[in-house]
């Protein structure tokens, strides 16, 4: 879910989830966002177990989500890094962490069905 063109964001966020929710019932979700953090390297792919917090960098407050994450990192701390980092370095961080998933999970053709990835 979410794509360059088509992203997911704050203005359909909860509408996306609650379909997934629907249409994928029970399985695992990877979560996947760009982030700002001022004690990591920009470039820096951090992942982790448990939902991430999807906007707060810009002051939204949007459901945590994910049962596992990847995050990002685009910028130290300003908003304006995050909405002015270049589109082919944000998508090849995303070729980089997809690249990732694939290899701890293998091809996401489950035997038990239960693994899902959110793309924000």
């Amino acid at each position: 879910y979410g794509t360059m063109k088509k992203p997911v964001h704050a203005l359909n966020f909860e509408q996306t989830l609650s379909e997934i929710n629907v249409i994928h019932q029970k399985r695992k979700i990877i979560a996947v966002d760009s982030a700002l953090c001022p004690s990591v390297r920009k470039g820096t792919l951090c992942i982790f177990p448990g939902p991430l917090k999807p906007g707060l960098a810009t002051g939204k407050n949007l459901t945590p989500v994910g049962d596992f994450s990847v995050t990002a990192t685009v910028g130290s701390a300003s908003k304006a890094e995050l909405f002015s980092a270049n589109t082919e370095y944000v998508y090849n961080l995303a070729l980089k962490a997809s690249l990732i998933i694939r290899r701890a999970f293998g091809s996401g053709k489950s035997r038990s069905g239960d693994r899902l990835l959110l793309s924000l």
